[in-house]
């Protein structure tokens, strides 16, 4: 595991971008390796900076893609709830999405 000096030093060396949370930046630096030791064993590897660019335009569709996703009603359930407040979360949510059961 490294800092998080060292990680945006590693990321910065690379050209990549080292904005964002600690989170962030771990899962850009391991698709980069992921992508660059796949390339390494590629009859035509990409160059690093073909690397880098196509890591930010996958970065780029993701956020897309998660900003237009729509906020999904999960059914959240807890160890110490009681066996009638997770049946009226179960009517609340058949009540919700009726329409989806019908047939």
């Amino acid at each position: 595991l490294l800092s998080d000096r060292d990680l945006r030093k590693r990321l910065k060396e690379h050209g990549l971008s080292t904005q964002g949370t600690k989170q962030q930046l771990i899962k850009r630096h391991q698709e980069f390796v992921h992508m660059y030791n796949s390339e390494c064993d590629s009859l035509n590897p990409k160059s690093v900076a073909e690397m880098v660019k196509e890591l930010e335009n996958i970065e780029k569709t993701r956020a897309q893609l998660d900003a237009s996703k729509p906020k999904e009603d999960n059914m959240i359930f807890t160890k110490h709830q009681t066996e009638n407040e997770i049946d009226k979360i179960h009517r609340d949510y058949r009540k919700k999405h009726k329409a989806e059961f019908q047939l």
